[in-house]
């Protein structure tokens, strides 16, 4: 069994606006996809990161990382769905029936390897798989609604 790393990174960064997508900001150093895809490839136990990139992207083939021999590209889609199944499909050509696969955004450069490494030892006899998630014990509110958007209507149970 081998275990694949998605990396949807198709997006153009549309809500945060300017005129570099979120993926290719700069962030302490380097790119912020450059910390996801670093921290997935210094994981000993994934076989290939799967990157899926914009059809127009202009940014990616100067990043160190894209020439990793551990990296493929595909081509993303429009929504990050049509990006994880372009990804698949190149799994389901590449890999094996048993094969493994995590996902994780290009824009989230602060999970760590230790993290997924924990997640893929739980989860390495589990027929379905899991989820990473971390506990918060901030506050968490619930907005009104479209009709009052600044105002709070409830604080939620974290319990």
């Amino acid at each position: 069994m081998a275990i694949w790393a998605i990396v949807p990174a198709a997006g153009v960064g549309r809500r945060l606006g300017g005129t570099i997508p979120k993926q290719y900001l700069p962030l302490l150093g380097r790119t912020v996809i450059e910390r996801s895809v670093d921290c997935l490839l210094a994981i000993a136990d994934i076989k290939c990161v799967v990157v899926a990139i914009g059809p127009q992207d202009t940014y990616w083939q100067d990043l160190p990382c894209s020439q990793h021999p551990r990296v493929e590209v595909v081509t993303g889609g429009s929504e990050r769905q049509e990006s994880v199944l372009n990804a698949l499909r190149f799994i389901l050509d590449k890999g094996e029936k048993a094969d493994w696969v995590l996902v994780h955004d290009a824009v989230r450069p602060c999970v760590r390897a230790d993290d997924i490494e924990k997640l893929i030892a739980e989860l390495k006899d589990d027929e379905i798989g899991g989820l990473l998630v971390s506990a918060i014990d901030n506050t968490v509110k619930r907005v009104a609604g479209s009709e009052s958007p600044n105002r709070v209507a409830e604080t939620l149970d974290r319990t």
